[in-house]
C-alpha cells in the first residue's frame, strides 16, 4: 500500500512535558515568539499551547477532566463502601444509581456544581467510562449469596 506523498504517520502520545510548555507560555507572553512559532519551537501542539495560555495553567493534563474532584471521589467511595459492608451486592446499574443520587443530594458538594446532560440525567446513568475504580477486586460479589447470606434490614438514613 502506497503512502500519499504529503501524510505523516499520526502520533501517539505526548511529545512535550510541563517544562517546555511553560517555556513556551512564556515566550508567548513576553512578545518573544507567537503562538504558532511557539508551538513550533517546544514541539507542542498549536491548539494545546493556545488552550494553556487562556487559560493561564502551566500543568500538563492529558485526556478529559474529571467530573468529581478527588474529595467528591473519596466521599463517594465511602458511601459505596458502607452499602458493600451492609451486604448490599455492588452491581455496575446500582453503583451507577448511587453516584447520580448522590451528585443530586444537597448535603454534598457536588449539587452545586454544574453537570452537563450527560452526567445530570434523569435515568440516574452517570460515570460509565469511571466504573472501573469500583469494580476492583475487593468490591466484587457474586449478588445471589450476598443477598441470602446477610440479610439487611431497610435502614432509613443511607
Amino acid at each position: 500500500i502506497s503512502r500519499m506523498s504529503g501524510s505523516k504517520p499520526r502520533k501517539r502520545g505526548s511529545t512535550w512535558d510541563e517544562d517546555s510548555l511553560r517555556r513556551a507560555m512564556e515566550t508567548v507572553q513576553n512578545n518573544q515568539l507567537n503562538t504558532n512559532a511557539a508551538a513550533l519551537k517546544f514541539n507542542i501542539p498549536r491548539r494545546t499551547l493556545r488552550n494553556h495560555l487562556l487559560s493561564g495553567n502551566s500543568t500538563k493534563i492529558i485526556g478529559k477532566t474529571t467530573v468529581l474532584t478527588k474529595q467528591l471521589e473519596e466521599d463517594l467511595s465511602q458511601r459505596i463502601k458502607r452499602f458493600e459492608k451492609l451486604g448490599i451486592p455492588l452491581t455496575p446499574k446500582f453503583i451507577q444509581k448511587q453516584a447520580f443520587l448522590f451528585c443530586e443530594s444537597p448535603s454534598t458538594d457536588a449539587s452545586d456544581m454544574e453537570l452537563d446532560n450527560t452526567v445530570n440525567d434523569p435515568c440516574g446513568h452517570i460515570l460509565r467510562s469511571s466504573m472501573h475504580r469500583f469494580n476492583d477486586a475487593d468490591t466484587k460479589h457474586d449478588a445471589l449469596p450476598s443477598l441470602y447470606d446477610n440479610p439487611v434490614p431497610s435502614t432509613p438514613g443511607l
